[in-house]
């Protein structure tokens, strides 16, 4: 069963939290209960990771090669920049923008391993195959700026009845 891994982990200093509208089953076993509206949560968590982005408390290598945070979106229609639109390659070849060269760079599509380092934060400009140039940005830039405009603590604090202090100090 899972509270063997429970009870190992909190012997090893960890703590738990549940977050659930309800005092249900598990609630007593927690050392912390955080009660939010029903059907809020998705709030609530945006709330965490505004915290977690703003003050960079995640592991950069690792939002680089599991995620597609870093790969660039144009500004103009929204969608992933694709080697399509920049050498007339595949549609789903899509970019980063790699920080050491300053230059646009293929991302890998046989594995999540990325090669040199990924910008997380910018906008750039790049030339597509037909000559136009277009100004993208990477995901993760998109998703910062969405959440410090929609899920600030205090904002999600609103939509899912949890204290913004709190919100705060779980991202933490």
């Amino acid at each position: 069963s899972g509270y063997h891994f429970l009870s190992e982990a909190r012997y090893q200093g960890a703590e738990v939290v549940v977050v659930a509208p309800d005092f249900n089953p598990t609630t007593p076993a927690a050392d912390l209960h955080v009660p939010v509206r029903v059907g809020t949560d998705a709030a609530f968590w945006l709330g965490v990771s505004q915290v977690m982005l703003e003050e960079g408390l995640f592991k950069r290598d690792f939002v680089s090669e599991q995620t597609d945070l870093p790969l660039l979106v144009r500004e103009d229609t929204g969608k992933f920049l694709s080697a399509a639109e920049v050498e007339g390659g595949r549609a789903d070849q899509f970019y980063c923008w790699d920080e050491p060269s300053g230059a646009l760079k293929a991302a890998s599509r046989g594995t999540l391993r990325v090669a040199g380092r990924p910008a997380l934060e910018g906008s750039f400009t790049v030339r597509l195959k037909g000559g136009a140039e277009v100004k993208v940005r990477p995901v993760f830039e998109r998703l910062k700026a969405h959440l410090k405009r929609d899920y600030t603590p205090e904002l999600a604090s609103a939509k899912c009845g949890v204290p913004a202090s709190l919100i705060r100090e779980l991202a933490r």
